[in-house]
């Protein structure tokens, strides 16, 4: 299972909403995680080129026809091209990160208002269940710690190995106790890029359990009991 840990207050729109916050790295409090300049772009024409890269540099020519030509004599300006294409995915993407730990006492301190919140408890394959339509990369996962972020080179790996990692690393010394789990996605939608945090439907039936906090307020307690009766989910197990 994996964990959300709220405020009541937003633990409740999560609730009433049937939705979760998804957001750009850009909001992330680590400023390299998923950071492009992770990202090797040095490109050779003249080494060898996958079918994915092959792809990406047909959409590259076809977007501006002019590189093709210029990038003959010059192929800093393929590097640059991938670069910026790679920047508007970073934009694009929007990823939520929950806990594979229920009951972490610093996850409780930090995102579960010191235990006078609540934590949602969900199916490990939630990315399943999350109504997005059209994704162009959808994943869910583990997050690797690390005590330094790998470079990546674009031009030797697979495409879904290099989101992959990008993605999911992180850090170790400074946030292994989170006990990540992400679940994120990239979209064909230009109008994302100025969105820094957008709001996703989920399957209820995929939401198996709630924690209380041991502090939480008996009215707090009340409103969510409330709000799980009225919307008929009996399915839901409550712990505390």
């Amino acid at each position: 299972m994996i964990y959300k840990y709220r405020t009541v207050e937003v633990g409740l729109k999560i609730l009433k909403n049937q939705s979760i916050r998804f957001s750009s790295p850009s909001e992330f409090p680590d400023t390299m995680d998923v950071a492009p300049l992770l990202i090797d772009f040095q490109f050779r024409l003249n080494d060898k080129i996958g079918d994915e890269q092959k792809k990406d540099l047909e959409i590259l020519f076809e977007k501006w026809p002019a590189l093709k030509i210029r990038s003959i004599n010059n192929e800093r300006l393929i590097s640059d091209a991938y670069q910026d294409m790679l920047l508007k995915k970073n934009k694009i993407l929007k990823i939520c990160s929950f806990s594979t730990n229920g009951n972490s006492n610093q996850l409780w301190k930090n995102y579960g208002d010191s235990e006078k919140g609540i934590v949602l408890g969900f199916e490990p394959d939630l990315q399943k269940k999350f109504l997005i339509e059209s994704p162009e990369f959808f994943f869910g996962g583990l997050v690797e710690y690390v005590d330094e972020y790998p470079t990546i080179k674009y031009q030797e790996s697979p495409k879904e190995e290099i989101y992959s990692s990008w993605v999911r690393t992180k850090l170790k010394k400074e946030f292994d106790w989170e006990e990540e789990y992400r679940i994120g996605f990239f979209k064909n939608d230009l109008s994302l890029l100025n969105e820094r945090n957008i709001e996703v439907k989920f399957d209820p039936t995929s939401l198996l359990e709630i924690r209380f906090g041991k502090l939480i307020s008996n009215g707090d307690k009340h409103q969510i009991l409330f709000l799980l009766e009225k919307k008929g989910w009996s399915h839901i197990k409550l712990i505390g």
